[in-house]
């Protein structure tokens, strides 16, 4: 595991800098990353470079024994670029112009930006790319971040009627897939086609604002592969490439980030919004900001983080419960953890925010990251070729995501509504973390067959792979699980014209959907009684209802609920109208669920526990709230980790004997895990096991 901490040599004289290395150094840290905000020193003046100060601060950092990823600085364009181009600068959903003095404030579309911020990365690679002390690159910073993923620029409209010209290849096709007739909006030229500007409430086509969203994601992963290209072609094969993304920024498809990537990071914050249901839109209203910190979010993202390359992913910025990230990293397959940041700033924007050092003193943090630093070296041998091991897999798309939204949240937000993609995901997720039951997040593309449990929360988007793949699935013997609203839209986000599920799906889950999506009146809680002959949950009634931001009137603000209609399946649960909500079905080997809602945390409890009983999954370990157990496992190796993310010391009872891998002592049955502590075990196994 990589332990570093970001460094910014320009914010301090140069007479500091071996000091702070060697602080850096003995604190334990193995590394540093700089240069990512650095643009103005770097290139003062158009192709003007100045690398003489950065070469002095490598070779100080590298001769500290300290290893250098070296960021593109492309995050914040100089005040000269600017200046000089201010056409490069975004314009955001109310066509107001984003001006400089904060970061992030270019647009992905703008060629003239990207030929500069190719310009700047390929010096910076024939410079640095066979430098020693220098491992690693981060392209770019925070993709998305204040907004910035979607852009209402010309350059964007023109580079999106060429991505529609590309992927349609006539204005005819593109008017069929998009439904252009409704509202009399088709099109007779590319020429004709204009964003879909979110200033409304209603009345966007979901079609056309779908493909926008897809484009502007697309936009974003070839801003990086711009730089990317360069890199590759030009650094030593031992330096490694990266970026680090902020986790609620569900605008960039990460699948298609990390693609080009050698591994893909993230900056876990827990007081901001990367870790805080705090983001909106600025066309929505704000949501609260008294939620509740909710771990399962964090393990989510870490779980997401390490689908999207099959690597071991890196937190690249973290500030604050520095113990708990790194050992909860670690605990989800993590490779590396990077603390943001060494010193604070005594200027600019971010004060004082993060450090180890403040005014020339060593703090708290320094002492405390010094004694972490020992108990991770301890861990390096027992994790060497291990990697996180999860039972059930939980299918997600960020077409979904975005089509899902766009239906049943837009234009609120997509991560605090409670009728949103994401938090429907976290909830699903959640119910299987708190019963200690791992989960790996797949794409439709992933080997399924890996897991004996599958969960859809929503298949909103399907295609005939989609559906040959999740058939094949079940026919081999999967669980497969979905919620409401699956099978229901085609990939241009229209609705099917036949009833759905599409196509063999209708076979596999043996039901079909009928009705609006909706059960009840505005003012109805959501009731579901399960059958006496009920897989789980037997003649239980349950009240389902879901939080929302938004307002009776303007929005229905729940998710989702499906009138079923059995052909092969059984029904073992109606909702209080008497009519089908869910349903089960053999085919072939395995079985398909069909909720026709989204379950609450009890109905969540009984069917985890219909599914231990039928010993398709095994809680690694009955544990208090808030206590977490996670497995890595190698060829000959496991190591369990045992998480308190609660504010208080908790008593865990072990369910075997287990070794303590940094104290070096085997454990009693009953344990003690002291506040935001974990536990790194490994089990003593007698002579004959």
């Amino acid at each position: 595991m990589f332990y570093g901490v970001a460094y910014y040599p320009e914010h301090w004289p140069e007479e500091d800098w071996e000091r702070d290395a060697g602080n850096i150094r003995e604190c334990g840290m193995d590394g540093v990353r700089i240069g990512e905000f650095a643009w103005s020193r770097m290139e003062p003046e158009e192709s003007v470079f100045s690398f003489d100060w950065l070469d002095r601060a490598i070779d100080t950092l590298g001769e500290a024994g300290l290893q250098v990823i070296l960021g593109t600085p492309t995050a914040t364009p100089p005040s000269w670029l600017v200046h000089k181009h201010p056409e490069i600068l975004p314009i955001d959903v109310n066509g107001v112009q984003m001006k400089n003095g904060v970061r992030k404030y270019y647009c992905h579309s703008n060629m003239t930006y990207r030929d500069y911020c190719r310009k700047i990365a390929t010096e910076l690679a024939q410079r640095y790319g066979d430098n020693p002390h220098v491992v690693g690159w981060q392209v770019d910073n925070e993709f998305g971040d204040h907004d910035t993923t979607r852009c209402y620029c010309q350059y964007c409209r023109q580079a999106f009627i060429d991505w529609c010209q590309k992927k349609y290849g006539s204005v005819t096709e593109m008017n069929s897939a998009w439904g252009t007739v409704f509202w009399s909006q088709e099109y007779s030229a590319w020429a004709e086609i204009d964003l879909p500007y979110p200033r409304r409430e209603i009345g966007l086509n979901p079609s056309h604002l779908l493909d926008y969203y897809r484009f502007a994601s697309d936009q974003v992963v070839s801003f990086c592969q711009n730089q990317v290209s360069v890199l590759r072609d030009t650094i030593s094969e031992r330096q490694w490439l990266t970026t680090n993304v902020i986790a609620t920024y569900w605008e960039i498809d990460l699948h298609d980030l990390a693609e080009q990537l050698d591994f893909i990071s993230w900056d876990c914050y827990s007081v901001i919004d990367a870790m805080s249901p705090v983001r909106h839109p600025s066309v929505g209203p704000a949501p609260p900001i008294n939620w509740p910190a909710r771990p399962e979010m964090y393990s989510l993202v870490h779980d997401m983080m390490r689908s999207v390359t099959k690597q071991p992913f890196w937190v690249m910025e973290t500030a604050g419960e520095d113990r708990l990230v790194s050992y909860h990293t670690l605990a989800h397959g993590g490779g590396g953890v990077n603390f943001f940041r060494w010193r604070g700033s005594r200027f600019g924007a971010e004060q004082s925010r993060g450090g180890f050092e403040y005014h020339g003193v060593l703090g708290d943090r320094f002492h405390e990251d010094h004694e972490l630093s020992s108990e991770l070296d301890r861990l390096r041998a027992p994790l060497a070729s291990t990697e996180f091991s999860a039972q059930v897999g939980l299918l997600f798309s960020f077409d979904m995501g975005w089509a899902y939204d766009i239906n049943f949240v837009y234009p609120r937000s997509t991560w605090i509504d409670g009728v949103g993609y994401w938090r429907l995901l976290e909830e699903y997720y959640g119910a299987f973390w708190r019963e200690n039951i791992s989960i790996q997040p797949l794409g439709a593309d992933d080997d399924l067959t890996r897991y004996p449990v599958l969960v859809v929360p929503c298949l909103y988007l399907t295609s005939a792979a989609i559906n040959a793949r999740l058939s094949e699935y079940v026919e081999q013997g999967g669980t497969l699980i979905v919620g409401p609203a699956s099978g229901t839209k085609d990939w241009s986000n229209v609705y099917l014209d036949a009833l759905p599920p599409d196509g063999e799906l209708k076979t596999v889950f043996g039901c079909e959907l009928i009705g609006s999506g909706h059960v009840g009146s505005f003012e109805d809680v959501l009731k579901v009684t399960m059958t006496p002959d009920a897989p789980f949950a037997c003649d239980r009634e349950f009240s389902i209802k879901s939080e929302s931001t938004g307002v009776f009137g303007a929005f229905d603000p729940r998710r989702p609920a499906e009138v079923l209609r059995p052909t092969t399946a059984r029904v073992f649960g109606y909702f209080s109208t008497g009519q089908p909500a869910c349903t089960i079905n053999r085919y072939g080997s395995g079985i398909a669920v069909y909720l026709g809602f989204s379950p609450d945390g009890n109905l969540m409890r009984e069917l985890i526990g219909w599914l231990e009983a039928e010993q398709k999954v095994s809680p690694l370990m009955k544990t208090p709230d808030g206590v977490e157990v996670t497995v890595r496992k190698g060829e000959h190796t496991e190591v369990v980790f045992v998480v308190n993310h609660t504010s208080s010391a908790t008593t865990v009872r072990l369910d075997r004997t287990y070794k303590d891998l940094v104290r070096d002592c085997v454990l009693p049955d009953l344990v003690e895990i002291a506040p935001h502590h974990t536990l790194v075990l490994a089990e003593v196994r007698s002579a004959g096991r």
